[in-house]
């Protein structure tokens, strides 16, 4: 669910807002499980902002307007409902 969620709506969602990341390759479903649980230091998380170019930081800068306006469009987690439907 949570690959869906950032194939399906928080890359293209972060991608409209400007965000650009490091390394802009999306791995396929097999390979996201096996760094999400084969206990990587950085797997792939979209929504970390440490996985983001540094002039794409200030977009997610929380302690401005424009960044708390990013993660109410974009939500870095999928809303629970989406999750336990």
């Amino acid at each position: 669910m949570i690959y869906e969620y950032y194939t399906q709506y928080f890359i293209p969602c972060a991608k409209a807002a400007g965000v650009k990341w490091k390394d802009p390759t999306i791995p396929s479903f097999e390979e996201f499980k096996q760094r999400m649980n084969g206990g990587e230091e950085m797997p792939w998380i979209p929504a970390s902002t440490y996985t983001w170019q540094v002039d794409s930081l200030s977009i997610g800068d929380t302690t401005t307007e424009e960044g708390k306006q990013f993660w109410k469009r974009c939500p870095a987690d999928p809303p629970h409902e989406y999750l336990y439907p």
